[in-house]
């Protein structure tokens, strides 16, 4: 456990996470979101999607007034089965504000090692399968996006609208990630382990920090904000992440341009709590990385 900071932020060695107030987000999204898993749309004007509520589930879109689209690919919702019929479940989701573009990825589990398939979805329902690769080495864990409630795998790119998809699976007390090729879905690095000591899927920086989020501990009543490895009991932080206290732990999206929280029990999940623009956020996550002396 790193240097800890209960409640006074004014020493200065610790950042302020300020929320993006050009998000527009869900409607009524601590009440009408709970077990949803809604999260902001493509046009940032009260639309959303409906991310899977179990590990096979639809992923749906919906206008601003909560009509569904049913325009091509959308209508009934995408399924597993439309990236490949073998696909056992969900694996992560990534909304590119530059592309325009909801990338999704799945699993086959019935390969050894698994398979992994990609594809990307637009507003009007055009679905492209961009292809998918066998990786060498198998995750230690499996890559379930609905693992304990939220995501315990991740779908990250290296920016939006540049660089190739990653994974990022939870594994006990570490991380794995691979690397695949936006364009054709194939391999680029094998599955590694890229952190220990950390609890939940990390988000990167541009420089190369890591934030896991938070997760609340009921012994001292704080947040644990997980930074490159190195945890901080630093209260104010899972406010400004959004996380209540009264939830167990904080997953981050990159979602449309901008990083979004969700939140979750054992029982509820809320997404879309907070929104920080990339920017924004990053630098904060590396000045706490800083803080902490683990910064790249």
């Amino acid at each position: 456990m790193g240097r800890s900071l209960s409640v006074d932020k004014t020493v200065g060695a610790y950042p302020v996470f300020k929320a993006d107030d050009t998000y527009v987000g869900v409607p009524s999204v601590l009440a009408a979101s709970r077990d949803s898993h809604k999260v902001g749309g493509f046009s940032n004007n009260g639309d959303y999607i409906i991310l899977p509520t179990s590990t096979s589930g639809l992923i749906g879109y919906y206008d601003s007034t909560g009509t569904q689209i049913t325009t091509s690919a959308w209508g009934g919702g995408l399924t597993l089965a439309e990236l490949h019929a073998n696909c056992d479940h969900w694996v992560g989701f990534m909304l590119d504000a530059t592309d325009n573009l909801l990338y999704v990825c799945a699993v086959d589990l019935g390969t050894t090692p698994d398979t992994f398939y990609f594809a990307s979805i637009s507003a009007a329902g055009s679905l492209t399968n961009i292809g998918n690769a066998q990786v060498t080495t198998d995750f230690a864990t499996a890559t379930n996006f609905n693992s304990a409630g939220l995501g315990a795998s991740a779908l990250y790119r290296t920016a939006d609208g540049t660089g190739n998809l990653f994974i990022r699976t939870l594994v006990g007390a570490g991380v794995e990630q691979a690397e695949f090729n936006i364009s054709t879905g194939a391999l680029v690095t094998d599955t590694a382990t890229i952190l220990g000591n950390i609890d939940g899927v990390p988000y990167k920086t541009e420089i190369g920090n890591y934030i896991r989020g938070c997760s609340y501990s009921a012994t001292n009543g704080t947040t644990a904000v997980h930074v490159s490895g190195k945890s901080d009991a630093y209260s104010h932080a899972g406010y400004e992440l959004g996380m209540p206290s009264a939830q167990i732990q904080l997953y981050l999206l990159q979602w449309g341009g901008r990083i979004v929280s969700a939140t979750a029990t054992a029982t509820s999940v809320i997404f879309g709590p907070r929104a920080f623009t990339v920017a924004e956020f990053d630098s904060k996550v590396d000045e706490l990385a800083r803080a902490l002396g683990v910064s790249v």
